[in-house]
């Protein structure tokens, strides 16, 4: 009877294994296209260096690291974030970027090591640190394409069982490419209430 349970249950398991690989396979890839307005083009060199030129406020959408997703960009580079770094000293950057419905950059930084000393509200996750990405959009159109070293890795070692990406099963519902930033300047604080001291008579 037990040699029967798990002869049915090896074409589950057969399945799932398969369809984790094949899941792991398409988070190597970011291939959007966008429409909006602006001049831009850039490269990001993983989490070491982010260089750019120009511009964009945009929609974008297509597969995004395994993902099929759109949403609303607002990104800056050169020379626009420097008059944005003297105007609004707060907001300082050489590259900011702000997605979906957010009113202020999640990402700013000034280029070199972003991933160590970026500033903002959110930062990547470990496994997209060294991400490679090229982004052009030109007047009303763009196309942004990207290749994941790390989940190029994740998917080489899962054919062996492992999962550095924490994405097989049930565990892809929570995986997050931006990340809450909860240390050095940008963590959220709450202030606490004063406490009033009661008068005495």
């Amino acid at each position: 009877m037990k040699k029967l349970i798990i002869l049915l249950a090896l074409p589950s398991v057969g399945c799932g294994y398969a369809r984790d690989r094949f899941r792991d396979f398409g988070d190597m890839w970011r291939i959007e296209g966008s429409v909006g307005v602006g001049v831009q083009a850039d490269i990001t060199i993983g989490e070491l260096g982010h260089f750019g030129v120009g511009s964009s406020r945009r929609w974008s959408g297509g597969l995004f690291y395994g993902d099929i997703q759109g949403e609303r960009r607002v990104e800056d580079h050169l020379p626009l974030s420097l008059i944005w770094t003297v105007t609004a000293p707060d907001t300082e950057s050489v590259h900011s970027l702000r997605y979906g419905d957010a009113t202020q950059s999640q990402h700013r930084c000034f280029i070199v090591v972003p991933g160590e000393f970026a500033r903002g509200t959110h930062e990547k996750a470990a496994i997209h640190y060294w991400d490679l990405e090229v982004k052009v959009f030109a007047g009303v159109v763009g196309i942004e394409l990207g290749f994941s070293l790390g989940q190029f890795v994740d998917f080489l070692t899962g054919w062996f069982g492992a999962d550095l990406g924490n994405d097989d099963g049930e565990l892809r519902k929570g995986r997050q490419y931006w990340v809450p930033m909860t240390d050095g300047d940008f963590k959220r604080v709450e202030p606490k209430p004063e406490k009033i001291q009661p008068s005495r008579p």
